[in-house]
């Protein structure tokens, strides 16, 4: 458990390190200028964090990332993670606990996760170093206090 709570957070400030980067590059705030701008593919994050992850396994640390800035009060950040291929989120981005499966990604999708994405790159709050991260049993990481 311990692992995937160090992988979470190495994820979280490779995303961290990827925006502030963006930011001091005075890179427009378009969402879809990919891969020059704020967005970065699941494989160039993993790279970046420095981790031995394959790119279609990062659901859950992406899911817990989102709900950490939730508790934050920031957007959600894994809308800057996108495919390579197409310059936008695989279908597991789209996929909310209680919410119907999702097997195609439609317009009213895309534009719900241009909102999310445009949300982060214009936030202005965000740290410089990840918030260290806590476990408890059966449940998704947490904000230490």
């Amino acid at each position: 458990m311990a692992e995937r709570v160090d992988t979470t957070r190495e994820l979280l400030q490779a995303l961290l390190d990827h925006f502030w980067e963006a930011r001091r590059k005075r890179t427009a705030r378009e969402p879809k200028l990919y891969p020059a701008g704020y967005l970065i593919s699941y494989t160039a994050l993993i790279q970046r964090a420095g981790l031995a992850l394959e790119a279609r396994r990062l659901g859950s640390q992406l899911a817990e990332i989102s709900h950490l800035c939730n508790l934050k009060g920031w957007p959600p950040l894994a809308a800057l993670v996108v495919r390579q291929d197409v310059g936008q989120p695989g279908v597991g981005y789209f996929r909310r606990p209680g919410s119907p499966k999702i097997d195609l990604v439609m317009d009213e999708h895309l534009r719900g996760w241009e909102t999310d994405a445009r949300a982060c790159i214009d936030f202005d709050q965000l740290p410089r170093r990840a918030p260290a991260l806590t476990v408890r049993t059966g449940t998704v990481p947490s904000l230490r206090s």
